[in-house]
């Protein structure tokens, strides 16, 4: 959204600059695309676990177009309600719904999972995990490359956000 473009859905994540990076030890490796799931096993050299519902939302017609290129009255209700779906798109609602579902259903105690996810995922993640509405989400700025921490001990509780690669120390 920086760029003013919605995503198109082509693979638009490149890790081969992480190969610098200290990657944490973890149980588990998640991934919501096929395409960041084999790039990050060739670069961690572990098993990368692909889950659909952790995919970016899916912009329909809107996808790789200029925001200016979107008729203005339905950017407006895109970002007014989480209902709204684009032309062949999917929801806020949607996105969120697929989300929540996932979490409730993923077995995560007493393990470190790591995924690896676009910013709109983050986003959504932290406002379920903090019980916040999805209408919420444009105020959360998600670094590019960035890592979100977020811990489960009988609730969910945020530890870091958008942290640049080169701060975090596991």
């Amino acid at each position: 959204m920086k760029q003013g473009v919605f995503p198109g859905p082509e693979p638009h994540r490149n890790f081969s600059g992480m190969n610098i990076i200290r990657w944490p030890k973890a149980d588990r490796w998640v991934a919501g695309s096929i395409e960041d799931a084999d790039q990050l096993e060739t670069l961690i050299g572990k098993q990368v676990m692909v889950v659909p519902e952790l995919a970016a939302c899916q912009y329909g017609e809107w996808s790789g177009c200029s925001l200016k290129a979107v008729p203005t009255e339905d950017l407006s209700l895109w970002l007014r309600d989480p209902e709204f779906v684009p032309p062949g798109g999917e929801s806020r609602s949607m996105v969120t719904d697929r989300i929540t579902h996932w979490l409730r259903n993923f077995g995560i105690e007493n393990e470190t999972v790591i995924l690896i996810v676009d910013a709109d995922i983050v986003r959504i993640l932290v406002l379920i995990c903090l019980g916040l509405d999805v209408t919420l989400a444009d105020r959360l700025d998600i670094l590019p490359s960035s890592w979100s921490i977020l811990s489960y001990v009988r609730s969910w509780r945020l530890q870091a956000l958008s942290l640049p690669p080169d701060k975090v120390f596991f």
